[in-house]
């Protein structure tokens, strides 16, 4: 009963399915629209079904939990179809619209989480811990950064990522998590204080050859205002000239800092946090938050299909939250 249907080739090749492996679940089934592509990451990892259909992933008797990892504009549609078959899943947001999300929002007593897997590393939890405990006193602010030049390679092609009309955009597609990350710390957020957006190319050749129009942002800027007077900023980039992903918690009595994989709280001077975990659970490229928090949220999800041991997650209303800021900051973004 711990059986796991990947429905999609990005995020799941990077790093969900080697996580969720690792965690003790089973990968059974690959969908793609490349039976090329759905038979290769077959073979990596020894997933026995392969699909070119994903309703028919779906409907595999021998899948008992669903990931979808699809592009912004199929998650509300195969959201649906899993759930006549009352089977529980896992979802990438973000959605094309909080009104998608609301139409979406149901009873359903089947486990239904939204991939916001930061919030499940121990770094997080530990953060979320030491805030709570006043161990940095009342909190200020936070910076929360995240920076990349992969945006910068000329040789990547166009795609409805690059579509703000088809759910693209880096903070859709990236900031959601960072937005959910401050919703875990601080609570629902009050308003959105300034927004800045940046497009690196206006034009970018597609498959085909043909130039086509950019009108989703590679960079973004956020400042927010959170209850009991917090605020933060998220910054956000894939043009950067640097790498960097930082995230700085500020109190009246100290500081409380993720970065390098490292959790540090600074007072008088810098030490570094006892995690207990193994560092070297992953290797390289895999070593990150995102696939350190998806083994740390495999685990939860392998007991609960096994013990049917429930635990807290982040669900419909969770990433309704973080859409509606998504969908204010972009109501005035420049697309001309």
């Amino acid at each position: 009963m711990k059986r796991v249907g990947f429905i999609g080739t990005g995020w799941t090749d990077l790093g969900q399915i080697k996580a969720f492996q690792k965690s003790g679940l089973i990968p059974q089934a690959i969908f793609s629209r490349s039976a090329e592509k759905a038979e290769s990451i077959a073979n990596k990892y020894k997933i026995p079904e392969t699909y070119t259909d994903w309703r028919k992933l779906i409907e595999s008797k021998s899948v008992d939990f669903i990931s979808i990892v699809l592009p912004t504009r199929l998650h509300a549609e195969v959201i649906k179809h899993v759930r006549q078959f009352n089977k529980p899943f896992i979802c990438e947001a973000p959605f094309l619209s909080t009104k998608e999300i609301e139409e979406l929002l149901s009873t359903n007593q089947c486990l239904e989480i939204i991939d916001y897997e930061l919030r499940f590393t121990p770094h997080f939890t530990k953060m979320k811990k030491l805030i709570k405990a006043n161990r940095i006193g009342k909190i200020n602010s936070f910076v929360f950064e995240y920076l990349s030049s992969f945006g910068k390679n000329s040789e990547i092609e166009w795609s409805w990522s690059n579509d703000i009309d088809a759910g693209g955009g880096y903070l859709n597609l990236v900031g959601g998590h960072f937005i959910d990350l401050a919703n875990f710390l601080f609570g629902h957020y009050e308003r959105i204080i300034e927004h800045e957006f940046l497009i690196y190319n206006t034009e970018k050749t597609d498959g085909n050859g043909a130039l086509k129009r950019v009108t989703a942002d590679d960079q973004a800027y956020l400042a927010l205002q959170y209850p009991n007077e917090v605020t933060g900023t998220i910054s956000i980039s894939q043009c950067s000239e640097e790498e960097r992903l930082c995230f700085v918690v500020k109190g009246t009595e100290g500081v409380v800092k993720v970065e390098n994989n490292h959790l540090v709280i600074i007072k008088d001077q810098a030490q570094e946090v006892n995690l207990n975990y193994n560092h070297q659970l992953f290797s390289g490229f895999d070593n990150n938050l995102f696939t350190i928090g998806s083994y740390f949220l495999g685990k939860k999800i392998k007991s609960y299909l096994e013990a049917g041991e429930a635990f807290d997650h982040p669900n419909l209303i969770d990433a309704l939250k973080c859409q509606e800021i998504i969908d204010k900051a972009y109501k005035n973004f420049p697309i001309d």
